[in-house]
């Protein structure tokens, strides 16, 4: 009876110590790879995935065509490109720029420049916040279609985890 107990403790011994180790080893891995993953805020910048995503969304024609032209969007603010507001960006719209048609490459640089500008704007609140690029790319793209957000600029300055947010 007695070596019976001995060997029974000697088995949830070593399954409890299999288990510990087997845990401790995953969490090293996944604690090791998050945070090689993860960069400062200020370390990165818009991926292609996401300028693809973005300009899918903003397209004004069926075949991912940009505005080559002036328009008015449903809250009557004059657009350009993909996604380019005038008010938001402080501009005002003169009677020759609505005449005019655009170039590709006139975009594309005022497309660069609008990303550039929702980098610059979370870089007032993000500049010492770790993350991967993925989770940048989701800010990046809220940012440049609404501005900055203030509750997640709060939340992750808190230590809130990204799923929280």
């Amino acid at each position: 009876m007695r070596s019976k107990t001995i060997a029974i403790a000697v088995v949830i011994v070593v399954v409890v110590v299999t288990i510990a180790i087997v845990y401790f080893r995953k969490r090293k891995r996944e604690k090791r790879t998050k945070s090689e993953n993860r960069k400062m805020y200020q370390d990165l910048k818009p991926s292609e995935n996401i300028k693809k995503f973005i300009k899918c969304y903003e397209r004004v024609g069926r075949d991912g065509t940009p505005a080559f032209e002036i328009f008015t969007n449903h809250d009557g603010d004059y657009e350009l490109g993909w996604g380019h507001d005038f008010k938001a960006n402080g501009e005002r719209v003169t009677n020759a720029m609505l005449a005019k048609t655009y170039t590709l490459d006139e975009l594309n640089t005022l497309f660069e420049k609008d990303l550039q500008k929702a980098h610059n704007r979370g870089l007032l609140h993000f500049e010492y916040i770790y993350m991967t690029q993925e989770m940048y790319d989701a800010l990046i793209s809220y940012m440049f279609t609404t501005s900055y957000p203030k509750n997640v600029c709060k939340l992750l300055k808190n230590g809130a985890d990204y799923k929280t947010v």
